[in-house]
């Protein structure tokens, strides 16, 4: 819907950007509501009233010495030639102007579609020359086992698939893939069903390379990629050129269920939409007979609605605003609720909550079996991580639809951070760029919250804390902003932050004398010492940042 400012809107956004320079207007006072960066003017309550921003324990630490924060960047998704497994050439020349830059070293993900694509053979020869290559630069590497395909989710440019081999299975196996209420799989990550069903070919690996073939379990298939690479890259971990392990649990490498696919299902061809609550992923063979045994019920609930519907109390929301006229927008604020969508009894109700709590549970007995296979094969010195996603949409909803269906349920952040705990691994999360003012109000949305209760779990559980942005930002130097203040503010609190991965790496962020480049130098220097952060803006630079984020803000308060 386009918004038109009268002389008296543009009189009121002109004096909040005067405010936000002169530091009276706060962009992110944990105890403020959203509403209250909003011009003040007379109109009908809004259903965001009254929700309140959780306030960090971080915000009220003392203030500590401020350590570094290593800075990883990572390299592109294409980093290897798909066809011939070898290293780019236009990835190798990325290397040295990340050395340059000041970078601690680069993540890239090793894609199991490529280095296994017939059973039990790998070929990790790409990424062997690229840590040769690494060593040279006095780069560390940070490795993803990236056990997902690439391809229909945000900033994927590329389109690899699990191996084909296993691909194959899916009309044979019918717990292969997570599926939704229609039956339509997801076919980015193995359902969890299959951990310990045996139905995928190849003979065991083993260093005398005697195994014979046999049928593996969904586990064995990770337990003997991870320790294929090991073996392959054993020089370089025992030099410190690899120095991180970070283990794929899910789609986009994430502790998750697939329950807010892009990419296009056979019987919803739209595919999710921001700021949708997503689907439950519960309906393969596996999930059901689970589900039977564990809770006694036949299905999940019923009416949790489609991929991009909202809760059903949530009445503004018939229509994306920008999509609706000015009437439908108003009408929408007051009708009644229609059809239930995710009604009240599937969080509240104890049959609901325990039903959540299975397949909340499910997920975590996932991740905690993968990370320990992880440390049996890479041995007690190697830092382990796990990726957890950052879903900061309708967080601020007491039901957490969008988390729910993903399988974050109740303090699943502790309780991740548990799991991690007993393999000492660092919990690794996204979103730090975003700020909670320049998210449309309509997706109550809370990513500052979210991030600060992530590090707060991390320090609870004795745990290393690692951050990424979760969208390119690199050319914003308010996000920028963000990102040093959400890792000053962890670390002040008592946090261990093992480091801070840039997405992602490119030509044109190196490009000397471009203000990219000047902004990701200044960032990996302030990163060194956040302490120092707040000196090395020019006044001029810190006033745009300003403008920006009362525009924002502004702008925001108006969807």
């Amino acid at each position: 819907m386009p918004v038109t400012l009268s002389g008296g809107m543009f009189r009121t956004f002109a004096c909040l950007c005067t405010l936000s320079m002169l530091g009276v207007l706060s962009h992110a006072n944990a105890s403020t509501p959203m509403v209250a960066t909003r011009p003040t003017v007379m109109r009908s309550p809004s259903p965001l009233q009254g929700i309140q921003r959780s306030r960090s324990i971080l915000r009220m630490a003392p203030r500590k010495q401020t350590a570094e924060v290593p800075v990883f960047l990572m390299m592109p998704l294409d980093t290897l030639d798909p066809t011939a497994g070898k290293l780019k050439e236009s990835s190798a020349e990325l290397l040295p102007g990340a050395a340059a830059l000041g970078a601690e070293g680069i993540m890239v993900d090793v894609w199991w579609g490529l280095c296994e694509q017939e059973p039990g053979i790998y070929n990790f020869d790409g990424y062997v020359d690229l840590l040769k290559q690494c060593r040279s630069l006095g780069l560390k590497v940070q490795a993803v086992m990236s056990f997902h395909a690439c391809g229909g989710n945000i900033g994927d440019s590329v389109n690899i698939p699990i191996p084909q081999w296993v691909l194959d299975l899916e009309f044979t196996v019918p717990e292969l893939f997570y599926r939704d209420q229609r039956g339509d799989p997801s076919r980015e990550y193995i359902s969890l069903s299959c951990d310990h069903l045996a139905r995928f070919p190849g003979k065991r690996w083993a260093e005398d390379e005697e195994a014979e073939d046999s049928l593996r379990t969904a586990l064995e298939l990770y337990e003997d990629f991870m320790l294929a690479f090991r073996n392959a890259t054993k020089d370089f971990a025992r030099d410190g050129t690899l120095v991180e392990i970070q283990v794929g649990c899910g789609p986009c490498g994430e502790l998750r269920y697939p329950s807010y696919p892009l990419a296009p299902r056979e019987h919803y061809p739209d595919g999710w939409a921001w700021p949708g609550i997503g689907e439950l992923q519960c309906y393969d063979r596996g999930m059901y007979l689970d589900m039977k045994e564990a809770l006694g019920r036949d299905r999940p609930p019923i009416r949790l609605g489609a991929y991009s519907d909202a809760p059903d109390d949530a009445k503004f929301w018939t229509k994306l605003p920008n999509e609706q006229t000015l009437m439908q927008y108003l009408l929408g604020m007051l009708q009644t609720a229609g059809p239930s969508k995710y009604p009240p009894e599937h969080f509240s109700h104890p049959s609901g909550r325990a039903f959540l709590a299975w397949y909340s549970g499910r997920l975590l007995s996932h991740g905690e079996e993968v990370m320990a296979v992880a440390r049996d094969v890479f041995g007690p010195t190697m830092r382990l991580a796990a990726k957890v996603s950052g879903i900061h949409w309708l967080r601020a909803h007491p039901s957490h639809a969008a988390e729910v269906t993903a399988g974050y349920h109740g303090s699943y952040l502790d309780a991740v951070c548990e799991i991690l705990a007993k393999t000492r691994s660092v919990l690794d999360f996204t979103c730090f760029e975003m700020r909670d003012d320049s998210q449309p109000s309509f997706a109550l949305s809370r990513p500052e919250g979210l991030v600060q209760s992530a590090a707060e779990a991390a320090h609870r559980a004795g745990i290393e804390f690692a951050g990424e942005n979760a969208l390119f930002c690199w050319q914003d130097e308010g996000s920028i902003e963000q990102i040093e203040a959400q890792c000053e503010l962890a670390v002040r609190g008592g946090v261990v932050m093992a480091g801070f991965t840039v997405l992602r790496l490119d030509h044109w962020l190196l490009a000397p004398g471009s203000p990219q480049r000047k902004a990701m130098e200044r960032f990996i220097a302030n990163m060194k010492d956040l302490s120092k952060r707040k000196l090395s803006r020019s006044a001029w630079t810190r006033f745009r940042i300003g403008m920006r984020r009362a525009y924002e803000s502004f702008m925001a308060s108006q969807i």
